[in-house]
């Protein structure tokens, strides 16, 4: 008995899609079976978009080979039958990707095994509440109070930048943070100092890269761990003092090197989804997942990258924080649409699409004629927003410029945006005349 395609009866007999993702935690990504996963993406789609389950007709129309059939178990057993289905394909899978070891290092397998066995319990989980008194919450919370108050503030990891951890309180465990810009806009860079600093501070980092090769995250990786310049380290121009500080720098890529594993995803054949990122986390098991091109993740199942998948993608890597219970920092490309004449509702889709579910976003604007990143703090959960710049010399300096001022976020943006479009130098009031503000195009760096 197929269980996942009486899931699917079930909820179109009973209309009741969002019991079974909230409570039982059952998505398309979480089925096993392709004509269900098609089908339950396309009754999840048409629920987001007109807020109802669609009619056992409509999905008789798309999907033909589907045979639907009146079920007479209650939803809860249908959903309890699938999770104890999947329950055991998991299990079997794990047992089956770690027997090797069972041979060659049995402490190892019973580890990789034990902290598996925890994520599996907690996806399949399906307790709705967890409940505590206030008396019980007290001291948690006292105690999270104290040790804020003696480390001026910061509650989690902290960042590179003293203004971002003002904002922020740090990155903590469980943590969605997504970097947003067009292209070539230093969000690779910037991910590459976070994983850097935070290596350095004892966190074991997992840097997934899919735009770029393994040996080019490196290659910057290195870059600061030595200090030098890396256009010269890329092109072989580095002098005399500067080759000796790349040699003396195997020592501290000795101290610090077991706490980067670079991840580069590089099978075509295969999808770029979800599983295959948790397969990685299981093998690894990182306290900071740092992903490079969250744009370039597909949904399982699924041929199409667009912005209305997006929503899902957010959603899962928010899970993925939650089940790994580490940080993820993310990168992306911002929308292909700049000026503020051409906003339509593809932009606020994909806004609210991809921020709904992070806890932190920042906008990167990069101007190379000055060598600066401004990073805009669009959204903390539990901070403030703001803006600050980066000294933008990589293998030199990613470090904070206090020295610039940031008085009015959106007059320093408009600023510089029309300095890398070549226009002549701004009014004191930050708008040109003669120019109308709506055509300001503030993504085109």
């Amino acid at each position: 008995m197929n269980w996942q395609r009486l899931l699917i009866c079930k909820i179109l007999q009973d209309k009741e899609l969002r019991r079974v993702k909230v409570q039982y935690r059952l998505t398309p990504n979480t089925l096993s079976d392709p004509l269900a996963i098609r089908i339950f993406s396309e009754i999840d789609a048409h629920y987001r978009k007109y807020g109802e389950v669609p009619s056992v007709e409509l999905i008789k129309d798309k999907f033909p080979d589907f045979d639907y059939q009146e079920v007479g178990d209650s939803l809860d057993v249908v959903c309890d039958k699938v999770q104890s289905e999947l329950m055991r394909r998991e299990v079997a899978n794990l047992f089956s990707r770690y027997e090797h070891l069972l041979q060659n290092d049995p402490r190892k397998f019973v580890k990789l095994c034990k902290n598996q066995v925890e994520r599996i319990h907690q996806v399949f989980n399906t307790r709705s509440f967890e409940d505590k008194t206030l008396e019980e919450l007290y001291n948690p919370v006292m105690e999270d109070y104290w040790q804020s108050k003696h480390s001026q503030g910061l509650v989690g990891i902290p960042y590179p930048w003293s203004s971002l951890n003002q904002a922020t309180g740090g990155l903590e465990p469980e943590q969605f943070v997504l970097i947003y810009a067009n292209s070539a806009m230093m969000k690779t860079w910037i991910l590459v100092y976070c994983c850097y600093f935070w290596a350095q501070a004892g966190q074991k980092c997992l840097f997934i890269t899919r735009e770029m090769s393994k040996e080019q995250i490196s290659r910057r990786l290195l870059s600061f761990v030595a200090g030098v310049d890396y256009r010269k380290l890329r092109t072989g121009t580095l002098n005399e003092e500067e080759e000796k500080k790349l040699i003396e720098a195997n020592e501290k890529v000795k101290e610090i090197g077991q706490n980067i594993i670079i991840s580069e995803a590089v099978d075509e054949d295969r999808e770029f989804t979800l599983d295959v990122i948790r397969m990685k986390l299981e093998e690894v098991c990182p306290t900071i997942l740092l992903l490079d091109g969250m744009h370039l993740l597909r949904i399982k199942g699924s041929r199409d990258r667009d912005w209305t998948n997006f929503m899902t993608i957010s959603q899962d890597m928010k899970q993925i924080a939650k089940e790994f219970r580490l940080s993820v920092i993310a990168t992306s490309q911002a929308n292909r649409r700049g000026s503020a004449a051409s906003r339509s509702a593809d932009d606020i889709a994909f806004t609210y699409d991809f921020f709904r579910d992070t806890d932190v976003v920042l906008r990167l604007l990069y101007s190379r004629d000055r060598h600066m990143i401004a990073v805009l703090i669009k959204k903390s959960r539990e901070g403030e927003e703001g803006a600050f710049v980066i000294e933008a010399k990589p293998g030199i300096s990613m470090q904070e410029d206090k020295t610039f001022p940031i008085v009015e976020v959106d007059d320093w943006v408009k600023q510089i945006a029309r300095e890398a479009e070549k226009l002549r130098v701004p009014s004191s009031n930050g708008i040109e005349e003669g120019k109308e503000e709506e055509d300001i195009d503030i993504d085109v760096w």
